[in-house]
């Protein structure tokens, strides 16, 4: 390792590297560390391992913090902290068996009572994965880890109701979706009793000013404690207690969301779901670096006191519209399912793929979950020798050296080797892969249903937007100019903005946020993407 790269400000690096979004300059600092920890040239104080194991936790670098946590434990370090980020790292990663046999060793090791208590509420955790994600359906054999995750969570609730409110919420919450569900599970207090006790236990500090203030744990539990007997003005008055809440950073607000959303079943088309999923989901893409991007805006403002320039108070020009708070929070949501295509090792991007449910393109792949980019982002070896680009003449990165890094959720899976369908040249310009061990909570995007067109008499063109990862960058997308300017199929032509790395993003129609092309290339007068019609023909084909 270089002298500047030396351990004794490494910690800072990362964090710095971490709170500015920069996941390559992120996975660059824990690699070195890495390979300085296996090559003795660097040692971390335990001060240190710690910190920057619970600062990737906090921006959920899952992946990265798996790598750490082995790193620390095959040199040595093999304490129940290190283990503990370790299994957490699994669990956020769908790998709950080895999260569980992990978490099991750190109750068979001399640990520290802390840790033996954190143990066990993530041994819930892990039980309360298997009763939720069995697969789309919920067998009643799986009311068994239902149980099993509730007899986890409440001795030490019972054994300690002040600072144990973690454990107490989650028996709250499992004996909630219990009774909605008429499922016959044991719990020693009802989800009312245990709503009341925390909200008598754990309250915000109100300042000489009146100002609120409280840590993040504590305001998200007492949010969610308000959920088991629901008061509109109350759940308001916690959610921005929560949202102002210090140390609140993405793993607390995706773990809310995850929470609300799977075990209190909360929806956005009714309250309180409405109010509360939309303001969770904005703070976590917050702290996950997500931004709305307005790329070259075609016309400046006027200023108001030029003369002439407002002669009416309203008006709408070219192909502006207004557009609804749904729809917004639509395009957010399906920010989830989009990656950013990159080198498994080195992380160095090349495209952007997204995941969608294989029938609903084409009834020959069936049920399951597979991510779809360019032939021109990823491609099987053509007569064992690797493909080249035809836009750029470099080789075409193989599936089996490539990883879908879900930026939204914090999510990364390395893709299986093998191909399952790809085009035979790049006018489709599509391949089919899929993820291994993808979570559950991978969503598919929707497709649009019926071929594209742009209707005659319009009253306005059409529009779509897309969301990919220009530039290599984290997610992004533009809301100017992005008329559709024709269609030629297999090809749309469109003038929403694209950058290198925009390669395979998911091409949406300007009202449901539904598939209708893949974004493959651009030419001087517009960009073009596959219509989806065309993708499902060259299946048929082949």
């Amino acid at each position: 390792m270089p002298p500047e790269q030396g351990s004794a400000d490494i910690d800072i690096r990362l964090k710095q590297a971490l709170q500015s979004f920069d996941w390559a300059r992120t996975a660059e600092i824990v690699n070195q560390a890495i390979d300085a920890y296996r090559s003795s040239t660097a040692s971390y104080s335990t001060q240190q391992l710690n910190k920057m194991l619970g600062d990737l936790r906090r921006k959920r670098q899952f992946s990265l913090l798996e790598s750490m946590a082995e790193a620390a434990i095959l040199e040595g370090n093999d304490s129940p902290r290190v283990r503990r980020h370790l299994s957490q790292a699994l669990i956020d990663q769908g790998r709950y068996v080895s999260a569980f046999h992990v978490l099991q060793s750190i109750l068979l090791q001399t640990s520290p009572d802390s840790e033996r208590t954190e143990a066990r509420g993530l041994i819930g955790r892990v039980y309360k994965q298997w009763f939720i994600n069995p697969g789309n359906k919920r067998p009643v054999a799986s009311v068994e880890y239902l149980q099993k995750a509730i007899s986890a969570y409440e001795p030490d609730w019972l054994a300690n109701r002040t600072a144990n409110y973690w454990f107490g919420i989650n028996v709250c919450a499992l004996g909630a979706y219990a009774e909605r569900h008429g499922l016959a599970v044991s719990a020693a207090e009802s989800p009312g009793q245990i709503a009341a006790t925390i909200l008598e236990n754990v309250a915000p500090e109100v300042d000489d000013e009146g100002v609120r203030k409280g840590a993040a744990w504590e305001m998200a539990t007492r949010l969610e404690a308000h959920l088991a007997n629901p008061d509109a003005k109350l759940i308001d008055e916690a959610l921005r207690d929560y949202l102002s809440a210090d140390g609140a950073d993405a793993f607390e607000y995706a773990s809310t969301l995850r929470q609300f959303e799977e075990i209190w079943e909360l929806r956005d088309d009714q309250e309180p779901g409405a109010t509360i999923l939309r303001h969770l989901r904005a703070a976590l893409l917050s702290q996950l670096g997500g931004e709305i991007r307005v790329v070259n805006p075609q016309y400046a403002r006027q200023a108001l006191d030029q003369p002439g320039a407002h002669p009416a108070l309203e008006a709408l020009f070219d192909n502006a519209r207004f557009r609804t708070l749904p729809w917004y929070r639509t395009g957010l949501e399906r920010c989830d399912s989009i990656a950013r295509i990159e080198d498994k090792v080195s992380r160095r991007a090349f495209g952007t793929g997204w995941v969608f449910e294989g029938a609903t393109l084409h009834p020959k792949f069936g049920n399951g979950l597979y991510l779809i980019t360019n032939r021109h982002v990823l491609c099987p070896p053509t007569g064992g020798e690797r493909t080249f680009n035809p836009f750029n003449g470099q080789r075409i990165p193989m599936p089996k050296d490539a990883a879908a890094n879900f930026n939204s959720p914090g999510w990364r899976f390395e893709i299986e080797p093998e191909v399952v369908w790809s085009s035979a040249d790049f006018t489709i310009d599509t391949t089919i892969v899929r993820l291994k061990n993808p979570s559950n909570d991978l969503h598919p995007l929707p497709f649009y249903d019926d071929p594209f067109t742009i209707p005659e008499n319009a009253p306005q063109e059409p529009q779509v937007f897309l969301i990919g990862h220009p530039g290599g960058r984290d997610l992004e997308f533009s809301l100017e100019n992005n008329r559709v300017v024709g269609v030629a199929p297999p090809h749309l032509r469109y003038r929403a903005p694209t950058e290198g790395g925009s390669s395979g993003s998911p091409v949406f129609d300007g009202d449901q946020w539904s598939v209708v092309a893949l974004h493959h290339a651009s030419t001087r007068e517009f960009n073009r993407g596959v219509l989806i019609s065309e993708i499902r023909k060259a299946i048929d084909a082949t």
